[in-house]
């Protein structure tokens, strides 16, 4: 159960930085976001972790995340 819940909770982390960059980099485009990430500088990185975990950790951000993604307010060319 325990090796369930850390999945599920690794999978939020990434969707949620998807999230993030999806207007930066094409992220359906194999490897883009890798190398969007490989480039990015540890500040910009930094500020990524702490939006993160903003969406995470807090009621009312992560509700409205998780509506966005529910209405498909992502485009969808991944950009």
């Amino acid at each position: 159960m325990e090796e369930l819940i850390l999945y599920s909770f690794n999978a939020r982390v990434v969707v949620l930085f998807l999230v993030y960059i999806y207007n930066k980099c094409n992220i359906k485009v194999d490897g883009e976001a890798e190398q969007y990430v490989r480039n990015l500088s540890p500040q910009r990185f930094l500020e990524y972790v702490e939006n993160i975990h903003i969406a995470a950790f807090l009621r009312d951000v992560c509700y409205n995340i998780n509506q966005r993604m529910l209405n498909s307010e992502l485009p969808a060319n991944g950009r």
